[in-house]
This record gives structure tokens, sequence and C-alpha cells, in this order.
């Protein structure tokens, strides 16, 4: 069941957010995932450990889950505008 046996080249860009509390999944298995990832990947890699965070913390309304909730809204968004600065790269355009 781990994800580290999904880790390849071509893999998606993440954002793994990660609470540093965690009693069901340690951070440490995070980190390996990201650092694996990170090693192979062609993709952008972000890892945010939040001090203090359990498992699902984002699943009730905190000031903590918005936050992260901001961040990967932010991850999206960056990534939509550097696809697009290649598309244009690409085209043999700038802007």
């Amino acid at each position: 069941a781990s994800p580290l046996v999904r880790v390849h080249r071509n893999a998606p860009p993440f954002f793994v957010v990660h609470g540093h509390d965690d009693a069901l999944a340690w951070c440490e298995e995070a980190r390996r995932f990201v650092g694996a990832l990170r090693g192979v990947s062609e993709a952008p890699v972000v890892y945010a450990e939040l001090p203090g965070a359990q498992h699902a913390f984002e699943t009730f309304c905190s000031v903590r889950s918005a936050h992260a909730a901001f961040a990967a809204v932010r991850f999206g968004e960056w990534l939509q505008a550097a696809a697009g600065n290649d598309q244009r790269v690409a085209a043999g355009t700038r802007g």
C-alpha cells in the first residue's frame, strides 16, 4: 500500500501536505516519498509539513485547513501559469 511503488519519472506535479504529529502516517514516510519523487520526477514536487497537525487535519474548518487549501490553490495557479509560459515559449512568443 506504499505510494513509493508508484514513483516514476513521468509522475504528475505533487503538493504533499503532511501533519508533523500525524499518528497514522509518519512524517518520515512522507519525507521518503517526496525525496523519491524529487529524485526521479521531472515535474515539481512541493512538500509542506505542518507543526502540530494530525492526520486528516483538513477535515474540519480551521485557520490551518484554510491556509492549506489556499496553498493548494496557489500551487495549482502556479502550475497553470508555468504551463502557459511553456506554451508561449514553444510557440515562439513571450508574455
